[in-house]
């Protein structure tokens, strides 16, 4: 079964007990990403100041909430992708 990519049904969520295929490798991309910075230091998105800049968009796109909740988040990738997988079975 395909899962729609729903930006209301993202905001309610409290956890990524839903994630699709595509969500996964979009936070494995930002967390790939980050670990190749070196010794640069991001200064966004970070979960420190999401909040801070969030106003200065245009529109909240789901691929940036998805991201920012992330970030926000406690979970860890593999715990996520572990549930994830489970609630499929």
């Amino acid at each position: 079964m395909h899962k729609s990519k729903n930006i209301n049904n993202l905001k309610a969520a409290d956890n990524f007990d839903e994630l699709t295929e595509e969500d996964i490798e979009l936070i494995l991309y930002s967390e790939e990403e980050n670990a190749r910075r070196g010794n640069f230091e991001r200064i966004f998105p970070i979960s420190q100041n999401i909040d801070d800049y969030v106003g200065y968009f245009e529109a909240t796109r789901y691929n940036n909430l998805l991201l920012w909740k992330w970030l926000k988040s406690k979970y860890s990738l593999p715990s996520a992708i572990y549930n994830q997988n489970a609630s499929q079975r």
